[in-house]
Formats: C-alpha cells, sequence, structure tokens
C-alpha cells in the first residue's frame, strides 16, 4: 500500500511524522481512502518534503477560498486499489478546517516525545482526548465532516480511566490559562469558554478562508456545482491552466466507458473534474438526439425476432434511407462540436477533462470519425452535407487531446464480452483503434485483457501523471 510505504520511508530515514488525528482506541486505517493528516517535526519539514517527492507524491494547492496555512496537500494514485490517496503535511499543528476559525498548538513538539514506537505512529491516548476537545470547540454547524458532538463524545471515551496527571500533562500543549479551559470540559464544563480561550490566544491567522461570508458563499456554490451543473467555476485546487484533456478510446469490449467513467469520478473526488462523453450509444445524448435515440432504440427492437434467438450480428438489418443517415451523422456532428467546446471551457477554466472516446478524422465511418465520406466527391446536397461535416471533424480532431489511454483487448477477450458482435466487426475494429494517433499526442497502452480493477488503477495512475506534464 502506498501510505504504509510512505510512513515506512519516513521511519527508515529518520523522519519525525505523527498521524495527529489518530489515536490508539480510534486508530488511523492505512487504506489511503480519505485525507491521511501528518504532522512533521518542525525541524525537518523540508526534508519530509523530500521524502513525498521521491515516493511519487506531488504537490497541488487549494483554491483560495479553501486553504489553510502551514498545511500542503500532496497527491499519489496507488494503483493496486484504484484511489487517489491524498496527504495532507502539517508544518505547525493547526487545529480547525478551512471552514473553522484555524488556532496553532503551541507546544505540538511534545507530541513526539509521547508517541512510542507504535505503528502507525500517533498521539498518546490523552493527547489524542485534548486535541478533539479543541477541534470540538472550534467546529461549526456548516462545517463538513466529524460533527463537535461526535468529536467531544470520541474525547471523553479516550479519557475515561485515565489518572489527573496524565490529562494535565497533555492539555500542557497549551499555556496554564487555555490548559485550566481544557481540563474543565472533561470535568462536565462547557466548551464555549474554551473557544473563547482558544480564539483569543492562539489564532493563527486573523481570519481563515472559510469563516468569511463570501468564502462560504464560494464554498456552498462550488459543492453545489460540482454535484450537478459541473460549470468550469469555482475550482477545489489550482490546478495548471488548461489543464490536461484525457480521452479513453479503444473497441467495443474493451472497457473504455466503465474505465472512463471511473477514472473522473476518482479525480473528481479530489479535483474539479468533466466527464464528456463522445459516442453515440447509451451515453448522454443532446435533447436534439434524444428523439432520433429512441426510433434508433424502436428500430432495432423491430429487427430482432420476438424469441429473441438470434445475435446481433445474425440479425437481419433493413437498408438505412440516406435522409436518415444523413440526419443523424448531422445531429451526431453538432452534438460533439458543442460538447468539444464545453470541453475546451472547462479545461481552460483548471477542471480536468476525461473523455470516453474522441473525434478523428484518420479512419471516417468507424470510431468516431465523419460518417459521410462516401458522399464527398458527389455534388448537390449530399456532397455539400459531406463536406460540411468533414469541416467539422478536421476541426474537432485538431483540437489534440493532452493524452490518450488506448486499452488493447485482444479479440478473443472482446468476443467473450459481447457475443452479441461480429467476431469479424471487433477484429476490425481493434485493428483501427491500435493505429490512431491523433496528431502525434502522448499515447499509453492499456492492456484491456486484464481485470477491470486493475486496467483502472493504470489508467487513473497515469491520468494523475499527465497533470504535472502537461
Amino acid at each position: 500500500m502506498v501510505l504504509e510505504e510512505l510512513l515506512q520511508t519516513f521511519r527508515s530515514q529518520g523522519v519525525a511524522v505523527l498521524l495527529w488525528k489518530a489515536s490508539p482506541r480510534f486508530p488511523e486505517p492505512l487504506s489511503g481512502i480519505g485525507d491521511t493528516d501528518l504532522l512533521v517535526a518542525a525541524k525537518q519539514h523540508d526534508q519530509a518534503v523530500e521524502v513525498l517527492a521521491k515516493c511519487g507524491f506531488r504537490q497541488v494547492s487549494g483554491a483560495r477560498w479553501r486553504s489553510q496555512a502551514f498545511v500542503g496537500d500532496w497527491f499519489r494514485v496507488d494503483a493496486s486499489i484504484g484511489a487517489l490517496v491524498h496527504v495532507q503535511l502539517y508544518e505547525k499543528l493547526i487545529l480547525g478546517s478551512a471552514f473553522d476559525p484555524q488556532v496553532e498548538v503551541p507546544n505540538a513538539g511534545d507530541l513526539f516525545e509521547r508517541t512510542g514506537d507504535g505503528f502507525p505512529p500517533g498521539p498518546s491516548m490523552a493527547d489524542a482526548a485534548v486535541l478533539r476537545v479543541c477541534r470540538a470547540a472550534l467546529r461549526r454547524p456548516w462545517t463538513p465532516g466529524r460533527s463537535a458532538d461526535l468529536l467531544l463524545s470520541e474525547a471523553m471515551d479516550l479519557a475515561e480511566g485515565l489518572d489527573s496527571s496524565e490529562m494535565a500533562n497533555a492539555a500542557s500543549l497549551f499555556p496554564p490559562d487555555t490548559a485550566k479551559a481544557i481540563l474543565n470540559v472533561f470535568s462536565g464544563g462547557r466548551h464555549a469558554p474554551l473557544r473563547r480561550r482558544l480564539l483569543g490566544e492562539h489564532r493563527s491567522l486573523p481570519k481563515a478562508g472559510g469563516e468569511r461570508p463570501a468564502f462560504r458563499l464560494l464554498a456552498g456554490l462550488a459543492l453545489w456545482n460540482r454535484a450537478t451543473l459541473r460549470l468550469p467555476i469555482f475550482c477545489r485546487r489550482q490546478l495548471p491552466r488548461p489543464a490536461p484533456v484525457i480521452a479513453v478510446i479503444g473497441s467495443d469490449g474493451s472497457g473504455k466507458s466503465t474505465v472512463a467513467r471511473e477514472v473522473s469520478r476518482t479525480l473528481h473526488e479530489k479535483f474539479d473534474t468533466r466527464f464528456v462523453y463522445f459516442g453515440t450509444g447509451d451515453g448522454p445524448a443532446s435533447w436534439y438526439r434524444k428523439p432520433l435515440v429512441s426510433l434508433r432504440k424502436l428500430r432495432s427492437r423491430r429487427e430482432v425476432p420476438a424469441d429473441g434467438n438470434v445475435s446481433k450480428a445474425d440479425a437481419p438489418r433493413q437498408e438505412i434511407p440516406a435522409s436518415a443517415k444523413a440526419l443523424w451523422a448531422v445531429t451526431v456532428a453538432l452534438e460533439r462540436k458543442g460538447k468539444m467546446k464545453r470541453a475546451r471551457r472547462a479545461a481552460a477554466a483548471g477542471w480536468i477533462v476525461v473523455t470516453d472516446r474522441y473525434p478523428q478524422v484518420e479512419f471516417p465511418g468507424i470510431h468516431d470519425g465523419p460518417r459521410l465520406g462516401q458522399w464527398l466527391e458527389e455534388s448537390g446536397i449530399r456532397g455539400r452535407l459531406a463536406r460540411w461535416e468533414n469541416r467539422i471533424y478536421h476541426d474537432l480532431s485538431g483540437q489534440r487531446p493532452d493524452l490518450v489511454l488506448l486499452l488493447a483487448v485482444s479479440p478473443e477477450e472482446a468476443q467473450r464480452r459481447r457475443p452479441e458482435e461480429s467476431a469479424e466487426e471487433l477484429a476490425r475494429r481493434i485493428e483501427i483503434a491500435a493505429k490512431l494517433r491523433f496528431g502525434g499526442c502522448p499515447r499509453v497502452v492499456v492492456d484491456a485483457d486484464r481485470p477491470l480493477d486493475k486496467m483502472i488503477g493504470i489508467a487513473l495512475e497515469n491520468a494523475f501523471a499527465s497533470l504535472h506534464e502537461h
């Protein structure tokens, strides 16, 4: 596991780090899921940064309205579990999130003297209880994550059975007056006086980003936008602009739609990401193509016998009228033009764009290429439509992706996954997909015969690497 490997490297390099939110009773998991908060000894911060970089982690700063003082955000993909590992490295121990008041623990260096030899390294029981009480005192109702009541409950459970000298020693992380207010909470007192004491004496900044009403409004709008509209505004992380456009391509049966969606979903947990479907199958369709999709499905059902005992490859096909072909091709071209415009706008705003398929002109009539190529040399309306469509696809393919992930599947595996398809047609699509170059942009070939979770891990690793190569 990536996280366990990192902590072992810190230990071997003699760098003192502490999973400061963990405790012996509520151990911090090393799964890599969620945030991992590491406090490093003050004099070893630069060395810790070097270790993170050598272990493959990359630093990406947060947007101004959600940043925290003295906290760096580091990321690395763990391909074995298909997850994006997020480490928050604390140069100073700052309590309170980006949406709470933030205060500094004055004597945080004392925590390292009481960690013991356990792995992963965490604070003592008493220290963990004191830190939870302080975090609960700073908590606001709108703050995401654990509530103040839950933190207080955990603190009381941790303190149960500990003697007064242990608790007094832990409270000495703060000066005497603050320590007295902390111990009063464990004796049944309210945490409001502790909050006032912390804010009055130990603020790390006059106003944390999330405390400002304007920034809280931005945070709320960003959260709603990321979950629904995904418009390229209110970025969560400050990525280079434009951000990369990553195209996932492959033949039918390669798993490209599943991989593209999983890569987009995983990246979107930490970064602003836009998913774009350039295909014409079961993915999202524009409002003006949906009626044609419905008619197409109706026609397909009428072609298959009622008993359904026939494969798609063997089902009788009715000749499609030229007018229907032209209408479908024009609609698809317009839809792809609109989707490309939105994708490029999102990338320009710092949103990662992950696409399922990508328009191309190298092989017309297949793999998302132009559909009316056979009419290019004709005169009249058919020729004009074909040349209009061809110009659109040349313009779209000229906007090259920054990375192409080709899922290379064998004909046998593709046939196993898509038994309703013709073996000859699948083999042809696999061969053409391997030849697509998209103007010579960077390309990574992923073995699509392997299990889906392995494919997703490799694709995610390469997609994340493109953020720094871009």
